[in-house]
């Protein structure tokens, strides 16, 4: 490739920005947003679906909505492109079977902005961006994690779409958990996402296992508390802790996520919420009781951490959990990453009969 001048390159690729921007806005205005922006007097159903094939994700989408659910998060990954028998073709295809107002789009990995370009592409307005749990895992370089994140949130932000966390990490203390979910929460208002675009998923069985319901409670109201403009997604396993949509009714949070749900655990889930429509306002918590101490616990112990993340700053406190998980951080793409956006517009040339 012959050199340049960097202002050539700058103005040539500045205009192909702004035309692809051009064509996003037509497309995000044809679809309709998620429809949770109003709080409602019971938690939202949503449900997770974690599927390896991609040509059935539509159909167990549509049946967890017909059974109840309000919203479904749907599985993306571009690792299908590595088998030759996956086409560009069939990666559109569940995207044409799913409504964007219904659906949250789920990204993860290296390949992170590019997802995140053709979620906006195909009308969803909601993105689960996945930047970090990889990081703290020790699967990607902290610094890249970031950087791959920034991108994908400055795109969200500049069409107002809705992004969830994801941090699939087990075993994480609850005052870890309240200080990440701050850090996520003001690296997408940053990156201008509005808070009421900030959707902030917690899965409580897996934090506290020792302390019961207390704890499950305190950390449920500590972080309904200290996200009251931000919309909280409480997460359930498959035959998980019945006690836990009682506790999402409870301290009012905006969506219970059900993963991999069987239809028992779907009915039961809905008639519990059904049951608890108006539930927290029957109640109220003694300020001394052991509900607030551990709350108060709680809080404590995440401004230590976050002063201890601010003396480290984020890139070394990943880069230490990084090591405690055991993972080798990957930092560039290697020969065999594979550019999903250009494999679909390639293919899509072809299917004209232009190799240009």
């Amino acid at each position: 490739i012959p050199d340049a001048p960097s202002q050539e390159i700058k103005k040539k690729v500045t205009g192909l920005a702004q035309e692809q921007f051009q064509k996003l806005d037509a497309v995000q205005r044809r679809s309709q947003p998620l429809k949770i922006e109003e709080r409602l007097a019971q938690p939202h159903l949503a449900v997770r679906i974690e599927e390896e094939k991609t040509k059935k994700i539509p159909a167990r989408a549509d049946a967890a909505l017909k059974q109840g659910g309000h919203f479904c998060v749907v599985p993306f990954s571009f690792r299908h492109f590595h088998e030759d028998r996956w086409s560009a073709g069939e990666l559109e295809q569940p995207a044409k079977h799913l409504k964007p107002e219904q659906t949250v789009w789920g990204t993860a990995g290296l390949n992170l902005p590019e997802q995140a370009v053709f979620a906006l592409s195909k009308g969803f307005h909601s993105v689960l961006l996945d930047g970090w749990s990889l990081a703290l895992k020790g699967q990607v370089d902290p610094k890249r994690a970031l950087v791959d994140l920034s991108f994908a949130f400055s795109l969200c932000g500049r069409f107002k779409s809705f992004v969830l966390n994801d941090h699939s990490i087990p075993e994480m203390p609850p005052h870890r958990l309240l200080a990440y979910l701050l850090l996520y929460e003001q690296h997408a208002k940053r990156q201008g996402i509005e808070f009421k675009k900030i959707m902030l998923e917690y899965f409580p069985k897996n934090l506290e296992k020792m302390k019961g319901p207390f704890a499950q409670i305190a950390l449920a109201q500590i972080i309904r508390e200290a996200f009251s403009q931000s919309l909280l997604w409480m997460g359930l396993e498959n035959k998980a802790d019945p006690f836990l949509p009682w506790i999402a009714a409870f301290t009012e949070q905006d969506v219970l996520e059900l993963k991999n749900p069987d239809e028992a655990l779907m009915k039961a889930a809905k008639a519990i919420l059904n049951e608890t429509e108006g539930f927290a306002d029957e109640f109220s918590l003694n300020t001394y009781g052991k509900i607030a101490r551990e709350a108060h616990q709680i809080l404590d112990q995440s401004w230590k951490y976050l002063k201890e993340l601010q003396h480290l700053t984020l890139w070394k406190a990943f880069e230490q959990e990084g090591k405690k998980a055991g993972g080798e951080a990957v930092f560039q793409k290697s020969f065999h990453y594979l550019n999903p956006v250009a494999v679909i517009l390639s293919a899509r040339e072809e299917s004209r009969g232009s190799f240009g």
